[in-house]
């Protein structure tokens, strides 16, 4: 793992093949490490006292994987290594507080600018940007897609049978096939966006939340980076996303887990 991700750092290129396959092979490693280090203690405490590999778990995270990933597998990385880094937290408080004494570099994909940081720091600043694409492309998907319900009922039979066919009408025009296409074709893209950024800053969340378990001192540093000094945006997150593992009949103790995060979150932002 260390080689792979000293590879891609000091060949610096996302464009070449070197880098592309130690990309690949840091996302099969970090998919096998997370899935032994799974409700493992002895598994995560183990992989915490390797000599660096806390550092460079954070170090894809924060830096790697934003700055050097292809596109098609930056999201693949982030949430693996996330998941990963939840695994080995979650469950070894040593783990927790050598993660949270770490300063870590963080790439701005907004600004392509490279920063050391508290790794709390870091992963508000991560969660808050994920969280705010999320939004935004909430507010695109609204306007993009202006729809209204079905006209009301009405006396007139003949304008129920044309009118009311229990279909979305758009405003304030009827859309042409091209239009339509083109519509669909840009939420969808917008829908893909906003899954992947939603998914990052919900693993942030729940990250940040294992992280503070039994090291509830450390709350301030992350209030401090949060709009108003509240936890709220965080725990929102985490309740959607929670609600969508339910749709999704996700496994039922990754449920209890981020239940118990959200419930940490809540009772910290009061």
């Amino acid at each position: 793992m260390a080689f792979c991700h000293d590879t891609v750092d000091r060949l610096g290129d996302k464009d070449c093949a070197l880098v592309k396959a130690n990309i690949t092979c840091l996302c099969r490693i970090s998919g096998i490490l997370t899935n032994l280090s799974h409700e493992n203690e002895l598994c995560s405490t183990k992989l915490g006292q390797m000599n660096s590999f806390l550092p460079l778990c954070m170090s894809t995270f924060t830096y790697l994987a934003p700055r050097f990933a292809p596109d098609n597998k930056r999201f693949d990385l982030a949430v693996l290594m996330s998941s990963l880094l939840v695994n080995l937290v979650e469950r070894c408080n040593s783990n927790r507080r050598k993660v949270i004494e770490l300063v870590v570099p963080v790439y701005n994909i907004e600004t392509n600018t490279i920063s050391e940081q508290p790794c709390l720091n870091a992963l508000t600043q991560i969660f808050l940007m994920h969280e705010s694409a999320a939004r935004t492309v909430d507010e695109e998907l609204d306007r993009d897609l202006i729809l209204e319900d079905a006209p009301n009922e009405s006396d007139n039979e003949e304008d129920n049978s044309e009118d009311d066919d229990g279909r979305l009408h758009r405003l304030p025009a009827e859309l042409t096939e091209d239009e339509m296409i083109a519509t669909v074709q840009r939420a969808m893209n917008k829908a893909s966006a906003h899954m992947e950024d939603s998914v990052v800053a919900s693993y942030t969340a729940l990250l940040v939340g294992c992280l503070m378990q039994q090291n509830e001192e450390s709350v301030a540093e992350v209030k401090a980076q949060m709009p108003n000094g509240k936890l709220t945006p965080m725990v929102e997150q985490l309740q959607r996303f929670l609600d969508f593992m339910k749709i999704s009949n996700i496994r039922s103790s990754g449920n209890r887990s981020v239940e118990r995060i959200i419930d940490l979150l809540d009772h910290l932002n009061g």
